[in-house]
């Protein structure tokens, strides 16, 4: 059964956290900074929807606290009948300062801290201090190289994944190779505001404005229209007609097929002669 997702269901979770995380945290947390659509004014409140909080802890604390607060974020989500998911990022204050970390396994446990540059440029795009000590200031902005960095560390673990569970790489292949629509949209925006990034040097944390960047800043992105397709599905789903869906599957495929083998913050590919 489909919880209750809709914005005030989500600011009402947000207020229940906040006042758990304050009476077992109060004094080793330092920052709960809130990014993503619930930031921007673009949440949906669809089946895909979450609660995306960056939780900053102090430097003197001992890293047992990144568990501690997973606890109160399960306890939170099952306080509110898991009716959102609240994204586990945890960071302590210093891991926000270049040159970031990569001094550690590369895990699911760990993914907050493999997509930590790219969590900061949400972070400086729309990011808003809704507790604590606002360190947004204090937070260095990640340079190209560290979202190269993070990438690569996210595909080496992916790599490994691979050699780990073979059976089941194999049976996610055949999931990507013909997802959803709404699985396409959502691998289509994502990479478009990675792709807008490398081409302009600027970050866009908003899915549902970076349609509308890319067109500003880059006339000749390659996959404006399937972008411009992907953003109407996932706002407005119900004006996608049959054959838009038929389109968007046919082009995903050459979509993969123009962005396999290419490098990491490779830009050309992306670019209309």
């Amino acid at each position: 059964m489909l919880g209750d997702k809709s914005e005030d269901r989500a600011k009402e979770i947000i207020r229940i956290h906040l006042h758990e995380l304050e009476n077992a945290l109060s004094s080793e947390l330092l920052s709960v900074i809130m990014v993503g659509s619930l930031s921007n004014n673009s949440y949906t409140g669809n089946a895909g929807s979450d609660i995306d909080l960056i939780h900053i802890y102090k430097d003197g604390v001992f890293d047992d606290i990144r568990n501690r607060v997973k606890d109160i974020i399960k306890k939170s989500e099952s306080l509110t009948k898991h009716d959102l998911p609240i994204a586990k990022c945890i960071y302590r204050l210093n891991e926000m300062k270049r040159p970031f970390r990569c001094d550690f396994e590369l895990c699911l446990e760990n993914k907050d801290l493999i997509e930590l540059p790219i969590e900061i440029l949400r972070i400086k795009d729309s990011g808003i201090t809704i507790w604590g000590e606002d360190v947004i200031d204090f937070i260095d902005t990640p340079t190209r190289y560290d979202i190269i960095q993070s990438k690569k560390l996210s595909a080496t673990w992916s790599r490994q994944e691979k050699e780990r569970f073979p059976e089941l790489y194999k049976e996610g292949i055949k999931y990507v190779e013909n997802p959803p629509i709404r699985i396409i949209a959502q691998s289509i925006i994502v990479n478009a505001m990675l792709d807008y990034y490398f081409i302009t040097g600027k970050s866009c944390s908003s899915k549902k404005e970076v349609g509308m960047r890319m067109k500003q800043d880059v006339e000749s992105y390659i996959f404006q229209e399937i972008l411009d397709l992907s953003i109407v599905y996932r706002y407005t789903p119900e004006k996608i007609t049959s054959n838009q869906e038929q389109w968007m599957h046919e082009q995903y495929k050459d979509w993969r097929q123009k962005r396999r083998g290419k490098e990491i913050g490779d830009i050309q590919h992306l670019l209309s002669d």
